[in-house]
């Protein structure tokens, strides 16, 4: 993940109940079935009575500004752009700031029913000894209608200070060769 935003400069929404597949359903609406396009995520934020509005961020140095999208609700924040620092690559999120963290496995649990399978990197799993892999992180890959193939992961994240705010992240990022 690149991006954990809470929604710019302010306090991150007030806490709500979510349950793990109305979670995992709303990251396929907002990023997946958009492909992580801002016009398509701004379409279903919109949609969704969520309070939309695009602002400019800086990237690299000497480079012009990027469009960010921040859509946000009741402990919910969707974010979306297409540039990240330097990189020029597409990257939808979607934060649920939680009451209660769901177990990791509730929410891969999840994800997999919404996007109808396990993760592609399954095998990473376990170790080739046998043990399990502790640095393991459930990712999934999906390839958009012109061939641009983008990367799935979730994290269930305590507040800390530097990001406030008990929250599940998911988030879409496009692989960029380099």
């Amino acid at each position: 993940m690149e991006l954990g935003l809470a929604g710019g400069g302010n306090s991150p929404p007030a806490p709500q109940t979510f349950v793990a597949t109305d979670m995992a359903d709303a990251f396929v609406k907002f990023c997946v079935n958009t492909q992580g396009q801002q016009a398509g995520v701004s379409e279903v934020a919109n949609d969704e009575g969520l309070q939309v509005s695009i602002s400019d961020i800086a990237v690299a140095r000497k480079a012009s500004p990027s469009d960010m999208l921040i859509a946000s609700g009741p402990g919910l924040v969707v974010s979306q752009t297409d540039q990240v620092l330097e990189y020029d690559f597409t990257q939808c999120n979607v934060n649920f700031f939680v009451d209660a963290l769901p177990e990791n496995e509730t929410v891969e649990a999840a994800l997999m029913v919404a996007l109808g399978g396990a993760p592609d990197n399954e095998t990473d799993r376990v170790k080739k000894n046998g043990k399990p892999n502790k640095g393991y992180k459930p990712e999934w890959r999906v390839t958009g209608d012109d061939g641009t193939v983008f990367v799935l992961q979730f994290n269930v994240m305590k507040s800390n200070r530097y990001l406030i705010g008990d929250r599940v992240l998911f988030g879409l990022r496009e692989v960029v060769e380099k």
